[in-house]
């Protein structure tokens, strides 16, 4: 099953890209929340590439680093691969709005730093003044994934809880401030597979999606509640 959602042929032409329908699945949330794992059982339903966080990729280039020259690495890595995958189906865990929302969370655990700031704003400013970037961002499914349970200590990902609510809280500032009315989940990872899947494809009963889910033998499936 792929998106069928059609848009006005008219809107189809971008930058030489065809987006006529929305390609891209984005998934939003802070860490520890079960994107990986929900990306994971969509893609074995819709066939989207699954296209992960390139910070956990990056951890050992931006150790030696400043705060602030990480975050700015990170961030221009992020929006130049959010820009890549433009012509291919795919379900992300991450989007340009990740390092931001870090970067507003800096700000909040350290609220006399003006930097992280004025960084934030900058980092802002930049995503909306890339046409490819935001006709990406307009043109998504976005699903916002929320905190339901706690943090487990996998050694990699900080296990502060205030921290989680602080990154959490720029995220939903982000989707205000990009016009983003995503998809919210919630419940396990069949649940919030239905819920993304029905709001994707009007056209797809209930009974329909179980039948498939059943067939695919994710019925049964448990959700690894503590991945990313």
């Amino acid at each position: 099953m792929g998106v069928s959602s059609i848009c006005n042929p008219v809107q189809a032409i971008f930058n030489d890209f065809q987006l006529c329908r929305k390609e891209h699945i984005i998934l939003i949330g802070s860490h520890g929340t079960g994107k990986s794992t929900l990306a994971e059982f969509l893609h074995l339903i819709t066939g989207n590439v699954v296209v992960e966080s390139v910070a956990r990729i990056m951890r050992p280039v931006l150790k030696d680093m400043t705060d602030e020259m990480a975050q700015r690495h990170l961030f221009n890595t992020a929006l130049w691969d959010f820009k890549r995958w433009v012509d291919v189906d795919t379900i992300m865990t991450r989007s340009p709005l990740d390092p931001i929302a870090y970067t507003f969370a800096a700000f909040r655990a350290t609220p006399d730093h003006e930097d992280f700031e004025n960084m934030m704003q900058e980092f802002i400013d930049t995503v909306k003044g890339d046409e490819l970037a935001m006709h990406i961002i307009r043109n998504s499914y976005w699903v916002y994934v929320p905190i339901e349970f706690g943090l487990e200590n996998d050694g990699v990902r900080p296990t502060d809880v205030e921290w989680q609510k602080f990154v959490d809280m720029g995220m939903r500032m982000l989707m205000k401030e990009f016009g983003i009315q995503p998809i919210t989940v919630s419940g396990s990872v069949q649940e919030r597979a239905k819920t993304v899947l029905l709001e994707i494809d009007k056209s797809l009963t209930q009974e329909e999606l179980n039948e498939l889910i059943g067939d695919l033998g994710l019925d049964d499936e448990e959700a690894d509640e503590e991945d990313d």
